[in-house]
């Protein structure tokens, strides 16, 4: 059977921005989750188009302040830029 998938751009960019919309209320297995899959996809990520994408979308400072917070509490992988 034939399925649709994110790629895994899409997916953190979801995953971020799912975790901006709930705040302080989203349960902590979902920065979780967000760690994991950055983790787990660091050689395949395409850190350039997620950020092109949040960009034309408009919502890079909600991804980085996101990404900064997994960053802060779980050492998840981020390039330096």
């Amino acid at each position: 059977m034939d399925t649709w998938l994110l790629g895994r751009e899409d997916l953190v960019l979801n995953l971020c921005l799912h975790l901006a919309h709930h705040g302080s209320h989203a349960p902590q297995f979902w920065m979780a989750e967000l760690d994991l899959v950055i983790r787990k996809g660091q050689e395949e990520l395409g850190w350039p188009t997620l950020l092109a994408t949040a960009r034309q979308a408009g919502v890079e400072r909600l991804v980085a302040a996101v990404l900064e917070r997994a960053q802060q509490r779980f050492a998840t992988p981020l390039p330096a830029d």
